[in-house]
């Protein structure tokens, strides 16, 4: 799927926390990616809700094997971030997309055709490594260890969605900024904020008004 020493970037779009475990590489690497030095990945999320790299596989296998993090950051490519799109070079599927050979369908098909392409015994190795990693102390994995996919899934985008809703309060990022890290609408966003707010000031009330009743005020 890409080059060695390629390393692409979307300028100007905010990074993602993507947990390991839903990231598949799309080429196998040499020893290599332990020389690497971990920084943000190129992402696209396919249909079946996982994301395919399409630049930064060193990267990913630096991650994947240091152990230090079930989580790594990366900008999800979507229909037109083509002008945000930089590298030098640029992999040939992102620099077909960029010129508009090709279409985002067929970039994350591609990138899903080479990942069945690692081979079976590949894929079922990195299997067991991300699970290793998603179950460690720690991680995503061990708070939710029993729930399904689905559902863990649903707590991670909503951990996701509360984290940005923390910089809109804390005044540190904007709506816009916010809005394409988490790749919804402003107005989704913002409705999003607004059932943050509104359900912890009913929160501090309910608490409050336990504490009053305790104390024999009302």
């Amino acid at each position: 799927m890409e080059y060695l020493h390629t390393k692409s970037k979307l300028k100007g779009k905010g990074l993602v926390r993507v947990p390991l475990a839903k990231v598949r590489p799309t080429n196998t690497v040499n020893s290599d990616y332990r020389k690497v030095k971990v920084s943000p990945i190129l992402l696209i999320k396919a249909p079946d809700a996982y994301y395919y790299v399409t630049d930064g596989n060193h990267r990913f296998f630096a991650t994947l094997y240091a152990k230090k993090n079930n989580f790594i950051e990366a900008w999800i490519l979507e229909e037109g971030d083509q002008q945000r799109l930089h590298g030098n070079p640029l992999p040939t599927p992102l620099k077909e997309w960029k010129r508009g050979l090709i279409g985002l369908t067929d970039l994350c098909n591609m990138a899903q055709d080479a990942y069945k392409k690692l081979g079976i015994d590949v894929i079922e190795d990195l299997k067991l490594r991300c699970r290793a990693v998603d179950n460690e102390v720690g991680g995503v994995g061990s708070l939710d260890r029993h729930k399904t996919p689905e559902e863990r899934e649903l707590t991670m985008l909503s951990l996701t969605l509360a984290n940005s809703v923390i910089n809109l309060i804390q005044g540190t990022s904007s709506l816009e900024m916010e809005a394409v890290k988490c790749t919804i609408s402003e107005e989704e966003l913002a409705s999003y904020q607004k059932c943050f707010i509104d359900g912890g000031i009913k929160a501090i009330k309910e608490r409050l008004e336990k504490k009053l009743r305790r104390n024999g005020l009302i």
